[in-house]
């Protein structure tokens, strides 16, 4: 993903993203709400991604693997039955897309060590862009004595020698780009960010790379039909105006890059829906708290819902075949949930039992994250159905 702007070259210092963006808007028009989110994420110098640490109780948000130990260790017990079906290679690859501060990998690694010999030939790739991340997953596999292979982006798997593959994305669909339209007279049109017109006071100076106004919505002014393979023709003809769709158009570059890999199963964890729908998802957070998605490019995480229907269609326009979505509860259910934490909660005192019994309950909670997170395999031509779909 490409994070330069043609404003890049101007010899202007920007104070902020904010400005960076006014300063692009000036030049160039309106962005794109894939342009948007790309740049609050990646940029080079002011992209959220890029400088922050945000997992943790100190960060904006908390994941999974750092509720509950199970969580990555169930997905080690999925691993190895995935490196089973693809026949039990002596060498093959596990990697992690966006894997946050290590935590989930370093349970994974610990639960495959029921099958030492798939341990003993494994290559761990980790795909992380935060230097800061990289760094803390350094220290955390460091005592693992496996060969680890970092790569900022996932296109460049495509770069390495090819081997059989597990891969692993938790919470990593819902931050790449998407597009967005609103329905107007009859017409979609590609939904924008520009600047507000606001007149200037009265002798005011406003610095050289500062810009004055405040980000908001906009509509390109020329309609742009949506993808029939995603949307049905009827359905978006009858949406009203004002009706706001979304394309994952980031999740289809993802895949296309993954198809590539020749003999790979891939799980993909996140929230979302199983669509077509229609509706505005793109979410800002910061502090654990939601907030403007326009109010402080690149110091908030952005994301959007998923529609694993959309992804699975992208997979199976390149070849692979698609598995579920199943619900975060059943998945982890399937995968003995319930006999893991009998096991872990063995001679523990009652305390660490209880932390253990909350943790995997907010997991599995079917009107929280239990249902709200759900589970899609993707698997390369000629595998069998991944494990416990």
């Amino acid at each position: 993903m490409v994070a330069a702007g043609a404003n890049k070259d101007r010899g202007v210092n920007f104070a902020s993203l904010k400005d960076w963006l006014g300063a692009e808007i000036a030049a160039n028009g309106p962005v794109s709400v894939e342009r948007y989110m790309r740049e609050c994420l990646l940029h080079p110098q002011f992209g959220y991604y890029r400088t922050r640490q945000a997992i943790g109780k100190a960060g904006d948000f908390i994941t999974a693997p750092e509720i509950s130990q199970i969580f990555g260790e169930l997905i080690g017990i999925w691993t190895a039955a995935a490196w089973t079906g693809l026949g039990e290679p002596e060498r093959w690859r596990l990697v992690e897309l966006g894997p946050g501060r290590g935590t989930l990998m370093m349970d994974l690694l610990r639960a495959l060590k029921v099958l030492p010999v798939a341990l003993a030939g494994v290559e761990v790739v980790l795909v992380e862009a935060n230097p800061v991340l990289r760094d803390m997953q350094r220290a955390l596999l460091a005592g693992t004595g496996l060969p680890v292979v970092w790569l900022e982006e996932a296109a460049g798997l495509a770069g390495l020698p090819s081997l059989p593959t597990v891969l692993i994305a938790n919470e990593f669909l819902d931050a790449l780009p998407i597009r967005q339209f609103v329905r107007l007279d009859g017409a979609w049109c590609e939904r924008c960010i520009t600047v507000s017109s606001s007149p200037r006071l009265s002798g005011e100076r406003v610095p050289e790379g500062r810009v004055r106004g405040r980000l908001e919505f906009d509509a390109a002014p020329h309609p742009n039909p949506l993808p029939t393979d995603v949307w049905g023709e009827r359905a978006s003809a009858n949406a009203p105006d004002g009706t706001i769709s979304e394309i994952m158009s980031g999740a289809a570059a993802l895949v296309a890059e993954l198809a590539i890999l020749s003999c790979a199963y891939m799980l993909f964890i996140d929230y979302g829906h199983e669509g077509p729908l229609f509706g505005d998802t793109l979410q800002a957070v910061t502090g654990h708290r939601f907030e403007d998605v326009l109010a402080n490019p690149g110091k908030a995480d952005l994301s959007a819902h998923v529609d694993f229907a959309q992804v699975r269609a992208c997979a199976t326009a390149k070849g692979l075949a698609g598995y579920g979505p199943i619900i975060q509860a059943e998945f982890l259910g399937r995968l003995g949930a319930a006999e893991r934490l009998e096991r872990l909660a063995h001679g523990k005192d009652a305390a660490a039992v209880q932390a253990l019994q909350m943790g995997l309950a907010r997991l599995m909670q079917p009107n929280g994250m239990g249902g709200r997170f759900k589970v899609l395999a993707l698997a390369s031509k000629g595998l069998a159905r991944p494990p416990v779909f």
